[in-house]
């Protein structure tokens, strides 16, 4: 719990000292550090350690990471290769499944990482679109988890590119507590997603309590807290 409170508060640095300390497998702590980066700031040092230990022999899982970790750096070559494989394994373990979920969710994950992949490349329209419709397979089979989080999220962003708010608040509004540390950004983008709808009150709210609980993040993530506090004087100003 006392990694999780420091993310949430945005000290990302001390959260991965904590788990560190942890009695983990080098892949449970891959798989953190992927969520971390995918969710919070890009740290292509951690990506490179994560990559290297979630190569070593892949599960779907984690070519599920590794695809997003090579996007979110920019090596959209990297990313289709990762997704090749993943989609290879999904076909295999689909063909071997003996209940429904085993062969739909292999198959909707791999379309879910194209999608965010083609978001990362500005194909924001196709890709949201992809990912929408696999996340709502997901659904069907009652799927959550690390890798569906971060998938919501970019989609959550992706509506609000395309001026789409209400549905982008939709999905930021679908975080819980238990999301670590998903819900305290969350917050940000749902102030942006009522100011765009011209709910200034709510926008309001959700600004304040994401600057709040970022008032000592680690200063890599001090330009969304800054974008918040810009929000906030902006609605003071037309308040005024």
């Amino acid at each position: 719990m006392a990694g999780i409170t420091a993310w949430k508060a945005g000290r990302i640095r001390d959260a991965r000292r904590i788990w560190d300390l942890d009695d983990q497998s080098p892949k449970w702590r891959a798989r953190g550090d992927a969520y971390i980066t995918a969710l919070t700031y890009p740290d292509p040092a951690r990506n490179e350690s994560s990559e290297t230990v979630l190569a070593d022999d892949p599960s779907i899982r984690d070519l599920s990471w590794l695809t997003i970790l090579a996007a979110q750096r920019g090596d959209f070559a990297a990313a289709e290769r990762w997704l090749a494989q993943g989609r290879t394994a999904a076909e295999t373990m689909a063909a071997e499944a003996e209940e429904e979920w085993q062969r739909i969710l292999p198959g909707a994950f791999s379309d879910a990482v194209h999608g965010y992949v083609a978001i990362g490349r500005g194909e924001v329209a196709s890709g949201a679109a992809e990912l929408s419709d696999a996340l709502a397979r997901m659904a069907e089979v009652g799927v959550g988890g690390w890798t569906h989080q971060v998938l919501r999220f970019e989609l959550g962003k992706a509506l609000l590119e395309l001026d789409r708010p209400q549905e982008a608040a939709g999905y930021f509004s679908t975080f819980n507590h238990f999301d670590a540390g998903v819900p305290v950004q969350a917050w940000l983008y749902l102030g942006h997603a009522y100011a765009a709808m011209g709910e200034d009150q709510e926008a309001r709210e959700y600004y304040e309590l994401f600057v709040k609980a970022w008032s000592d993040c680690d200063p890599e993530l001090e330009p969304l807290r800054s974008e918040a506090e810009a929000a906030l004087q902006g609605l003071q100003q037309v308040a005024d």
